[in-house]
This record gives C-alpha cells, structure tokens and sequence, in this order.
C-alpha cells in the first residue's frame, strides 16, 4: 500500500527543492560543471536530511536517570496544581542561558508540554511546538529513553518516526502520550501492519476517551488516512460522520472546523471519482 500525502511531500520539497536536479531533463539544459555542483548539492542535502532524522533510531546509551528525576518533579509540580507561569518562565530562563546543556532544555520543554495538556489539547500552536523542538536539537544530545520521547511527542505525525513509535510501544504501552502521537506516523507507514496498529490504537483510545472530541477527532483522521490508503470505503465513511459529529461539539472559532470541511470535501470528491466507491 503506498500512501499519498501532502505534509511529507511538502516538507520535502522546502529541504530538498524542485525541480530534482539530475534528472535527464535537468542533465540536458545545464552545464556539466553546473550539473556536478548541483548534484553535490543534492547529496548534502539528503545528507542533512538522513542526520535529521538520525535520533529516531539511535541506541540510547547515554544515563537516563537525572531526565527521568525532572520528569518526575515536573508531573509533581502539576499534580500540587501549583501556579505553572513563574516556574516555567524560570525555567525558559535557565535553558536560554545554557543551550548546549540537554538536560536543562528538557526541564523547560517538558514544563511547557505539560502546561499546555498534550498533543490532543490542540492547545500548543506549531510554531511553538518547532521552537522547542529546536531547543532539543541544538542542545548536546544525551541520547537516553525520556529525551527521545519528549522529542517523538512533539514532532508531528511524519511516517519517519514510525519506527520510534514502534519502540517506544513496546517499551510502555500504556503511555496514553505516545499512543496518541504513534497514530499518524503508522497510519502513514506503507505497511498493513502499522497501518492495522494504528486503527487499534484509535480504537482503544475512542472507547476510553469518546467523550473527549480531541479524541474523536484524532479517530476520525486516521479512519480518514487509513481508509483513504487502502480505498477502504467503510474507513472513510465513518471518518465523515464522526468528523461532522466533532464538528456539531466544538466551538465556532475552533481551528480543527476548517481542517475537518477539508477532510470531508477530500474524502467525499475522492469516493466520487474513484471506482472503488
């Protein structure tokens, strides 16, 4: 099954550029010096890219024990329903003052990824979502389970971090966390088996947390994603009537309204024109 989705292709059209140079095309209206530097290039680049995503399947080697006492002092913080904006903005300012020192990014990205309630809060905006991503990346990296986690939270959905959801699965899986943010990247996965696990895992967590619409609506996407993968009629279906039951509970200014009309559009042209319907 081979997937076809925007969020990659666009992604990797922002790193690698387009047209591909050293196509044949390409071959035939540039300057063979120009070609050698302009695949150059395009090694580096790819070289880039495959080091961006080197910490999904790293071995973690590196003492996890000092990441896992701030976890815990954090969900401690919390659970005292302590007043969270002078704690993190203590801790934003120790992190700024040493970027390179991992652990002290992880306290302040962890305090700001509990503060704003999860993936599923829909509360924490991309922009700030990339901001902290990039604090991680910059630091020296510590290469233990905790910070790899809280990385794979926050980075969305891309089908290359489907084999650290698979990992960290395994490893916990009754981590609601990394249930909830494993769904996209193995529904995007080109094997059933992913592609399966991520249809189960939407269903453990719709009949436990039904009542939550973020919940719904993340059931609903994969139903969506899935079903349009394998030209599952049935999938998209039930995408449809669950994404305009979401709609019917939230709010008129909530942004996922305009991203469940363009769900529903797409599925619905995409049965239309397609023999499989």
């Amino acid at each position: 099954m081979k997937h076809t989705t925007l969020v990659p292709v666009f992604v990797l059209l922002m790193i690698f550029g387009a047209p591909v140079l050293g196509t044949p095309l390409a071959a035939g209206l540039m300057p063979r010096d120009a070609l050698a530097r302009s695949n150059q290039a395009a090694i580096r680049r790819a070289d880039e890219v495959a080091k961006h995503w080197e910490w999904v399947t790293e071995k973690w080697t590196g003492d996890d024990r000092p990441f896992a006492r701030v976890r815990n002092k954090i969900d401690a913080i919390f659970a005292s329903k302590a007043n969270m904006s002078p704690i993190i903005a203590a801790f934003q300012g120790t992190a700024l003052a040493n970027p390179k020192n991992a652990l002290d990014q992880f306290q302040w990205v962890y305090a700001c990824y509990r503060q704003s309630g999860g993936r599923w809060s829909d509360k924490i905006s991309f922009d700030d979502i990339q901001k902290l991503l990039y604090a991680m990346t910059e630091a020296d990296q510590p290469h233990c389970y905790n910070y790899a986690r809280l990385q794979f939270l926050l980075t969305p959905g891309y089908q290359q971090v489907a084999p650290l959801a698979k990992r960290l699965l395994k490893l916990t899986p009754n981590d609601i966390d990394v249930q909830f943010s494993s769904m996209m990247p193995l529904a995007l996965s080109d094997n059933a088996d992913s592609n399966a696990e991520a249809l189960k895992i939407a269903d453990n967590l719709f009949a436990s947390h039904g009542n939550n619409v973020s919940f719904l609506f993340a059931h609903a996407v994969i139903y969506d994603v899935v079903g349009l993968g394998e030209k599952n009629i049935g999938y998209c279906r039930t995408s449809i009537k669950e994404l305009r039951q979401c709609m019917s509970q939230m709010k008129a200014s909530d942004p996922r309204i305009d991203r469940a009309n363009m769900y529903i559009n797409y599925m619905e042209t995409w049965i239309k024109d397609h023999p499989w319907s």
